[in-house]
């Protein structure tokens, strides 16, 4: 999934620049971050690459503008890094990322047992009914696993604090 970084009133280097940020944090990709990249990252955000994937889900001013630096060192454009911080929010803007339906109808449901998310659904075709049999609360006096006696008061012990 790619996402597009949109640049204006800057000048020279504004236009839409795309990106792939998942790309850019996975180990072993052709677009994973270069180890000066995630310095700058990290020197622009405080951020460690740990750290980026929330900030980036939160919408973090810094880490758009630290990726911004990426993408455009990447393309080579020349800019003033001052010039990008006293830019006017809304000035380098992430777009999100732009999911193609046909991509995601081809993807199983992962909550479901059997990729198909009607199996957790109720069946309520008797008059709103569940079709499963109410469960049966155990009874009180039900054997403990582990083989002791259960008690059906909860067991205290005293408890006393001394001063060191």
């Amino acid at each position: 999934m790619a996402q597009k970084l949109i640049i204006t009133g800057l000048g020279g280097i504004d236009g839409e620049y795309d990106l792939d940020i998942a790309s850019m944090l996975e180990l072993g990709h052709p677009d994973t971050l270069t180890q000066g990249e995630a310095h700058k990252i990290k020197k622009a955000t405080g951020l460690r690459l740990g750290e980026l994937e929330d900030a980036v889900e939160a919408g973090d001013a810094d880490m758009t503008l630290a990726f911004a630096i990426v993408v455009l060192d990447r393309a080579k454009k020349r800019y003033d890094v001052d010039a990008l911080w006293d830019a006017p929010l809304g000035s380098v803007i992430l777009e999100a990322d732009q999911v193609d339906p046909s991509d995601e109808a081809d993807e199983p449901d992962p909550l479901s047992p059997n990729g198909n998310s009607e199996s957790l659904e109720p069946n309520t075709k008797n008059g709103g009914e569940s079709g499963n049999p109410p469960s049966e609360p155990n009874p009180p006096n039900d054997p403990s696993p582990t083989g002791g006696q259960t008690s059906a008061t909860p067991t205290s012990a005293p408890v006393s604090v001394h001063p060191i």
